[in-house]
């Protein structure tokens, strides 16, 4: 197993696993390794814009000395802003393009970050609820507007995800889709890999596209109380804005998505007015008790 060393004080680095992210951090200095595609994760903002635009500003004016990358050995890290006028200076690799915090500089770059976005506000949550890990990320794509007509337009497409994480994965390599166009098309172009399954649930079977390894172990799965957790979400069409999201279920995960929201989007993680929380917690509680 190998061992990465602390590029401050030289101590090994511990693995310390969260649901979403494994890092590798200090336990003398309280310094953090992420390799690429990290940030985004422990960032405010749950994007990876953020890691991009770190790479590109090179703190010029640095006086400190250039420290080695924990996973390149002997290759010296770049001393990058996090932004162009960024207070946060921090130690990239441009080989691995991994990035070096010392202590407290994760929760300097999240507050830089709030105060860059404000709309975010209580909108971005990540933390522990009723013993579950559950996380909240703002969503922007972009769709079509006017496809069938000359002059198509590009708007974007703003939206919110809420997520609670298993204890553990379920171990079916679960794959919940709703029974939607979109997600015929990915099945018919191989995107889900697993075995079409059949609950005994007609609603289920019906609403969603459900895949796993095997519908045997699938069916051992779906208990009674897991698949009345999920009707009853169903059911309850819950919906932050305009349109009620689509629910999606995976091996680890429950996920509640919904697009065509303003850019202004939030919700109240711990008042839950319309129970989103409650009912993914539900049926994340289901898929603990199967453990």
């Amino acid at each position: 197993m190998e061992h990465l060393k602390c590029p401050g004080c030289h101590d090994v680095l511990e693995r310390k696993n969260y649901v979403d992210v494994s890092t590798d951090e200090c336990p003398k200095c309280g310094g953090v390794w992420l390799e690429k595609g990290e940030m985004g994760i422990v960032a405010t903002s749950g994007s990876s814009d953020e890691e991009s635009t770190a790479a590109s500003h090179i703190a010029h004016s640095s006086t400190e000395k250039n420290r080695p990358c924990p996973r390149c050995s002997k290759q010296p890290m770049i001393k990058t802003l996090l932004w162009e006028c960024s207070d946060v200076e921090l130690d990239h690799c441009e080989k691995c393009k991994g990035f070096f915090f010392d202590k407290g500089e994760i929760q300097s770059m999240n507050k830089e970050l709030q105060e860059l976005h404000p709309e975010k506000g209580d909108a971005e949550f990540r933390g522990m609820l009723k013993g579950l890990w559950v996380r909240v990320d703002k969503c922007v794509g972009v769709s079509l507007r006017g496809a069938k007509k000359p002059g198509v337009e590009t708007v974007m497409d703003h939206g919110i995800k809420i997520t609670a994480y298993f204890n553990k994965p379920l171990g079916i390599g679960l794959q919940m889709y709703p029974e939607s166009r979109a997600a015929k098309l990915l099945k018919l172009i191989r995107m889900f890999k697993g075995i079409d399954v059949h609950t005994g649930d007609e609603k289920l079977d019906k609403t969603f596209i459900i895949q796993a390894i095997s519908e045997e172990t699938a069916k051992e799965i779906f208990t009674p109380y897991f698949r009345a957790s999920i009707r009853n979400f169903v059911h309850a069409a819950p919906k932050i804005q305009e349109t009620p999201g689509a629910l999606r279920v995976f091996d680890n995960r429950v996920e509640y998505k919904e697009g065509g929201c303003s850019d202004t989007v939030r919700y109240d993680i711990e008042k839950d007015p319309v129970g989103i929380v409650k009912g993914l917690l539900d049926i994340a509680m289901e898929a603990k008790a199967l453990g």
